[in-house]
């Protein structure tokens, strides 16, 4: 106590005070971190965001390989920016979104989505149509189709780089 102002005078706080204080709010910023990537971004996107696990190989009758990829739809990626949009998912025996397929070019690929959102329908008539498959045709539950009814669909599986937009 300050005899003459009747106040508790305060010492400065010393340097290891000040320093633990630091480490401390640093440690817990780490943590959170962590905790953020591990549960939340971790699990939706995996670690290397590669989907390769979810390919397999066959040999064609050409003899050359034709690789499948089997596909189930997210109806949200439910993390990130966007995590209303949809998604797919790996149907492997661990589920991964598969987001990256590393395929050699050329190769013959057949990608099987299976589809369990409801209908939406389309508001461009182009994106009703098949392209840049084998044929311009898809396979829906096994028949043949160029053209999709715009009122019996609910996504496109469409990879603008390669010209394929199918509709689903």
């Amino acid at each position: 106590m300050d005899e003459q102002t009747g106040t508790q005078s305060q010492e400065p706080r010393s340097t290891r005070s000040v320093a633990l204080t630091i480490l401390g709010a640093v440690i817990v910023v780490i943590l959170t971190g962590l905790y953020v990537w591990g549960v939340m971004y971790k699990p939706a996107y995996g670690s290397d965001r590669s989907g390769d696990s979810a390919i397999t190989t066959a040999a064609a009758a050409n003899g050359l390989k034709a690789y499948t990829i089997h596909l189930t739809i997210q109806q949200q990626v439910a993390v990130g920016p966007n995590a209303a949009w949809l998604g797919y998912q790996t149907d492997t025996s661990t589920p991964h979104p598969g987001t990256v397929f590393h395929l050699p070019k050329n190769a013959l690929v057949t990608i099987i989505v299976r589809n369990f959102d409801s209908k939406t329908a389309l508001r461009n008539p182009f994106f009703t149509l098949v392209h840049g498959t084998i044929g311009g045709v898809e396979y829906v539950n096994g028949k043949p189709i160029k053209v999709m009814n715009p009122d019996d669909t609910s996504h496109t599986f469409t990879i603008p780089d390669f010209g394929v937009s199918v509709p689903m």
